[in-house]
């Protein structure tokens, strides 16, 4: 068993995740990752962050997502398995999400780093 295979096979049976089960309240909670779908990626979690999103849904909620629901959008990983279709990415690639609405005018932006 590769090392690839290894992490995916521990992130399916070992993983926990942070549930928003109601404003100002969190669970941990076991989670079994299922297999990707077409087009999907499992990642294995390196590091995950909370932004100022998190904090107003945690203290409020949220007018779109519904609870109980995994906590936290900002996270960076490894892909240990990949769905059927998936070309841009492979076994072992280093990611993150981007979860942004870049502005398209900013420095950043006009520099491509949305």
């Amino acid at each position: 068993m590769s090392a690839l295979e290894a992490s995916a096979k521990i992130a399916r049976a070992q993983s926990r995740q942070a549930v928003l089960v109601e404003p100002g309240r969190l669970e941990l909670r076991d989670y079994v990752a299922p297999h990707p779908g077409p087009g999907e990626l499992l990642i294995q979690i390196k590091c995950a962050l909370s932004c100022g999103t998190d904090l107003k849904t945690f203290r409020r909620g949220h007018p779109v997502w519904k609870l109980p629901m995994p906590f936290g959008h900002e996270f960076s990983g490894v892909v240990v398995e990949a769905g059927e279709g998936v070309t841009a990415f492979k076994l072992g690639d280093e990611i993150m999400a981007a979860p942004t609405a870049p502005c398209g005018i900013c420095f950043y932006c006009q520099h491509g780093q949305e």
